[in-house]
């Protein structure tokens, strides 16, 4: 009698399935137990029942696509890219919508009550002129007239004078002389802009020299155009008056400008000098003024004349103008 043969048995239940599970899923088993016995030679035990579900819930069952159909995979991807509406697909649903002026008697639409914040915003959407007059009639007309520009308080009184001639009179005597503080505050600053701008000393050198000029010259222009514009803006408004003191208060102020040790550098100065002057000859051929007056300008026209000679023809002219009215 021969050795006996070592029959391998295998399960009848786990053929259907072996045949059920997926292909790769087939040869990845095959490979895992064999290298699992491959220390039993001889040995190869089959999967059992509850194995077979355990493996086969470890990976998600592929589908098997054919190469030119591809309407299943893209139904298959759409369903984890799909975005879930926002609103019920049902065609019958119906929206509601907001009214916001009464509808008919159809419709079915009642008007809120007139207590209701609802009623109040309707009125006000349909009489928007109205409550805009009644807001700006309950403002006093100073606070108004406070947020108007120069040239609209302009022009209002222009069209109020038009209307009311016998009111020009009475707002003329009432017309207070015009306020210069402003404008001196202004060069004062721009004089004291230009006393900063000055360098540090160097050893040896000047404070009005070529080096320092150069630092400072931008503010002494800034100086002169201000100081001119002012003046003209004055004169252009037919204020003799305060043209007047205007020019005698920038005079003190050009004449505390620093001078320089070149005589080139000085220009700016000399030019305020003479802009000055020229409003001052303006001022003195179209003012109407009392002699008393006139005496207290050529005080300040003879003051001015030892700063700078080139207000002298003004001294000339004030005298004439006093000869004139003895």
């Amino acid at each position: 009698m021969g050795t006996p043969r070592t029959t391998h048995v295998f399960r009848q239940s786990s053929a259907p399935l072996q045949e059920l599970r997926p292909l790769a899923l087939q040869h990845h088993d095959q490979e895992e137990y064999t290298e699992r016995n491959s220390n039993r030679p001889g040995h190869f035990l089959p999967v059992s029942p509850d194995e077979h579900v355990i493996m086969c819930r470890r990976q998600r069952p592929t589908r098997e696509y054919e190469p030119g159909n591809l309407s299943d995979l893209d139904e298959e991807v759409q369903q984890f890219f799909d975005t879930p509406p926002k609103t019920p697909r049902d065609v019958t649903a119906s929206r509601k919508r907001l009214h916001l002026s009464p509808a008919s008697s159809e419709g079915g639409f009642n008007p809120p009550c007139a207590s209701s914040p609802i009623a109040y915003s309707s009125r006000s959407f349909d009489q928007p002129k109205a409550f805009r007059l009644q807001r700006q009639q309950e403002l006093p007309v100073i606070l108004q007239l406070s947020s108007l520009t120069h040239s609209q308080l302009i022009d209002t009184l222009e069209e109020l004078l038009d209307k009311h001639p016998e009111l020009e009179q009475e707002l003329q005597s009432r017309l207070p002389n015009p306020d210069l503080h402003p404008l001196q505050e202004r060069l004062s600053q721009l004089r004291h802009n230009i006393l900063r701008s000055f360098p540090p000393t160097r050893f040896g050198s000047s404070r009005r020299d070529s080096y320092c000029y150069r630092r400072v010259s931008t503010h002494i222009i800034a100086f002169k155009k201000e100081c001119l514009d002012q003046g003209r803006s004055l004169a252009s408004c037919r204020s003799w008056h305060a043209v007047f003191e205007y020019v005698f208060t920038a005079w003190a102020q050009t004449a505390r400008l620093p001078l320089w040790e070149n005589s080139a550098h000085n220009r700016c100065r000399l030019s305020c000098f003479k802009g000055l002057s020229v409003l001052c000859m303006q001022a003195l051929k179209e003012s109407r003024l009392e002699k008393e007056q006139y005496r207290e300008i050529r005080k300040q026209i003879l003051w001015s004349s030892y700063v700078c000679n080139e207000i002298e023809p003004c001294i000339k002219k004030v005298d004439s103008i006093l000869d004139s009215l003895q």
